[in-house]
């Protein structure tokens, strides 16, 4: 991807972790010792993985995270090696240790360690980090730990309109509910599952899109839809819905791929690229990542590797 401007974007993780993935050849036996035949570490986060994959399409990032404890010189490591400037603010509560487990027959089980608490002065001194940085974009990535109320996302939202930058939002629940209604960020990207239990009204999936539009007018969609594509929805105004159907490719490790679509269309949308061109783009930049195992991120040539073979079309029912 060849951007025509790089953008300055800022990815804001309050809840990091680290990934231990183990892989074994065999189901687990339940009360038995598994032996992993292969295991490896990878950031464990939305917003690593996201910061990663925009650095690595050409956008000026910088990180915004919390470090500290056992896990945190090691989680800081993943980002540095990329060269991605870093606003790391120590916690007492430290960094998380995740473990996923992988059975050989296509079972994936992840068993995440709960994160903070976050006090008040640490809270604050990420507010003033992120007020006193530069950026156009804030992406707003993953969970929150305890300490941080449901809110805080649309605490950072206000943050970033009064610098005049966007907001991307990638969340879910109670917090994707509370930022979109108390803050209005410019783009969300739930899963159809997710999407569903936001909009409970209409029969089918146009119609319930109508009806985000509706209610919530300043913020577009990027629908995931998983086997199905994914569907773009812009403003309210905007009556044309673009969809990207997947690519059909050997798949090796899911996760992370929802991250690597939704950063890869972000950065492309701010590097330049029309709706359409970002859609393939991230569609592309996906189908990279689900052929490499674990947590590992594809590089710029995996990811520019067959964009043009994306058809996004506009979407009908």
């Amino acid at each position: 991807m060849k951007l025509s401007r790089r953008p300055k974007i800022a990815v804001l993780t309050v809840n990091p972790g680290v990934d231990r993935t183990m892989y074994f050849d065999k189901p687990l036996e339940k009360g038995e010792v598994n032996r992993a035949v292969s295991t490896n570490l990878n950031q464990g986060c939305k917003g690593a993985n996201a910061a990663i994959v925009m650095a690595r399409h050409g956008a000026d990032v910088t990180y915004f995270t919390y470090t500290g404890g056992p896990f945190g010189a090691l989680y800081e490591d993943f980002l540095q090696k990329e060269k991605i400037p870093l606003v790391a603010i120590p916690t007492k509560a430290g960094v998380r240790l995740n473990v996923k487990l992988s059975d050989g027959e296509g079972v994936f089980t992840e068993c995440n360690q709960g994160g903070g608490p976050v006090d008040e002065a640490e809270k604050a001194a990420m507010m003033r980090a992120l007020a006193e940085a530069d950026y156009e974009c804030l992406y707003l990535a993953g969970s929150l730990p305890a300490g941080l109320a449901t809110d805080f996302y649309a605490e950072c939202v206000a943050l970033a309109r009064a610098k005049g930058a966007m907001v991307v939002a990638d969340c879910d629940g109670k917090v994707l509910v509370a930022t979109l209604e108390q803050a209005a960020p410019d783009l969300i990207k739930p899963n159809r599952s997710e999407f569903a239990a936001l909009i409970q009204e209409g029969d089918t999936l146009t119609e319930k899109i109508a009806r985000f539009k509706a209610r919530y007018p300043k913020t577009k969609l990027l629908l995931s839809l998983g086997k199905n594509g994914a569907i773009y929805a812009g403003s309210a105004a905007d009556k044309t819905l673009w969809h990207a159907p997947i690519l059909d490719a050997p798949v090796r490790g899911t996760v992370a791929a929802g991250d690597t679509f939704l950063a890869s269309f972000t950065t492309a949308v701010l590097g330049g690229y029309d709706v359409r061109a970002a859609l393939a783009i991230a569609t592309a930049s996906s189908t990279a990542k689900v052929q490499l195992v674990g947590t590992t991120l594809p590089t710029e040539a995996q990811m520019a590797d067959r964009v043009d073979r994306v058809a996004v079309s506009e979407y009908k029912e």
